[in-house]
């Protein structure tokens, strides 16, 4: 099962700053912010139907700002390794997550993804952390 965390940062991380096109919270986000865990599966909501989402992510902040909130893409491959989906989800840990702290997902909750196509190969995926919502 591919399950690329890290690498798809890296190569934006790159392109972001041979251009110097990225915004300050992109590249705070790729650069400060690292996700040691994540995992996509379908969940049941509580109308009983299941839905696919991402949960169990785990992140640590090591820059020196402090962050609301993170945006997370995930995205989903064919059975031949084509990029067939891409999901954003924003994530607003319960307090803002500040320099050096970790944060872990509650273990009963997980963020719905929308768009998971039929042609996808649900085993194959990216995540990564794109941006962040710094704290005022």
């Amino acid at each position: 099962m591919k399950k690329t965390l890290v690498i798809f940062g890296v190569i934006v991380m790159i392109l972001s700053t041979l251009c110097g096109c990225a915004k300050k919270e992109e590249k705070y986000a790729t650069n400060q912010i690292e996700l040691s865990a994540a995992k996509v599966d379908q969940f049941m909501d509580y109308f009983e139907t299941y839905n696919w989402g991402v949960s169990d992510m785990a992140v640590k902040n090591t820059g020196n700002k402090t962050i609301d909130a993170f945006k997370l893409l995930v995205t989903f491959y064919d059975k031949d390794g084509n990029p067939v989906a891409d999901n954003e989800v924003w994530i607003r840990p319960d307090t803002p997550l500040k320099a050096g702290y970790s944060w872990q997902e509650p273990s009963d909750t997980y963020y719905e993804l929308e768009n998971v196509p039929d042609t996808a190969d649900t085993s194959n995926y990216d995540i990564s952390v794109e941006e962040v919502s710094f704290a005022e």
